[in-house]
């Protein structure tokens, strides 16, 4: 079961990394920071929440 859900979240972890770049070469270097400070955000929550997998989807 452990497993699982540590597989589980690096999946979210993967599909964010993705969402970050893919926003990294379609947006201006202005933007680049405040996107960089959101993915903080989000890894971070990740982090946190690694118990609770189903709240860290609905995140996304």
């Amino acid at each position: 079961m452990k497993i699982s859900t540590t597989l589980i979240e690096l999946n979210l972890i993967f599909i964010i990394l993705k969402k970050f770049f893919n926003y990294h070469y379609f947006t201006s270097t202005k933007h680049h920071l405040l996107l960089n400070r959101d993915f903080l955000k989000r890894f971070l929550f990740f982090k946190n929440s690694s118990n609770n997998v189903s709240r860290a989807k609905e995140y996304l």
